[in-house]
């Protein structure tokens, strides 16, 4: 499952093509992989740590030529860093003149690899250089390690209680912690983000929550917690998990409202 968040129109609506293209098979005979969101969603370091202070969290996040783009570069990487099991970096070359952002890219200094180590907080290894528009190459890096958060919102079927969990990822798999026992972490995005997002359409969604929702019920019983962070968008389809808040709800049919707003 693969969430592509683009503020520039164009490109957005490129996105949705390549992703429509797939769903109908792109003329292979085989099916496609996954399922790809794209956001139309213009990204703040505000927006990314908040993302953060949920559960939300992604094996791999790409940062591919648009930190130096961000007035606050060191946020927006520190947010993606707590969500992200690997993140992946480009930088444009500190003598690189023709590259935007020339304010930031001085604060960034010479030594880009320790820049990213200051204020990633993770190991940096260069992976090597890519062609780039403004200059022959850029350099590309991955940035991994482990690490510890506590999300402020359960779900992804973790057996636990809002604010008294952990999530570690021990760079290889995520993991939520509640009294010693842990929870393998399951792949995908969850409603209440895609919706934040303003990219999931109200009337197919609405149908195939009701029916998940109906397969979960079918199984364990009535759902006590309706709420769109305990929905998945996986790429076998959208999928209910149990994870269960102390906190006021806004309920299903209030938060299925937003969508497409």
């Amino acid at each position: 499952m693969v969430a592509s968040v683009e503020a520039d129109a164009g490109r957005a609506a490129a996105q949705m093509r390549a992703a429509e293209c797939a769903k109908d098979g792109g003329g292979s005979p085989e099916p496609p992989a996954g399922r790809l969101h794209v956001c139309r969603f213009g990204w703040s370091a505000d927006f990314g740590h908040r993302l953060a202070g949920t559960c939300e969290f992604f094996e791999n996040a790409l940062l591919l030529s648009v930190l130096h783009w961000f007035q606050e570069p060191e946020e927006v990487l520190a947010g993606v860093c707590a969500m992200a099991g690997r993140v992946f970096v480009e930088l444009p070359e500190p003598d690189d003149m023709r590259a935007c952002g020339v304010g930031v890219r001085l604060r960034m200094g010479e030594d880009l690899e320790e820049w990213l180590r200051l204020y990633s907080g993770r190991s940096v290894r260069l992976l090597g250089a890519v062609p780039a528009h403004t200059s022959a190459t850029r350099r590309l890096w991955v940035l991994e390690g482990q690490m510890e958060r506590r999300p402020r919102r359960a779900y992804l079927g973790a057996p636990v209680w809002r604010n008294r969990f952990l999530q570690r990822w021990d760079g290889r798999r995520l993991w939520f912690w509640k009294d010693g026992e842990k929870e393998a972490w399951t792949p995908g995005v969850n409603l209440w983000t895609l919706s934040k997002m303003r990219c999931a359409g109200a009337d197919a969604i609405r149908a195939e929550t009701a029916a998940a929702l109906w397969a979960w019920e079918a199984e364990h019983g009535p759902h006590e917690d309706r709420n769109l962070w305990n929905v998945l968008a996986t790429a076998e389809g959208l999928k209910w998990f149990d994870g269960r808040c102390d906190g006021a709800q806004d309920g299903l049919a209030g938060q299925l409202e937003g969508f497409g707003k």
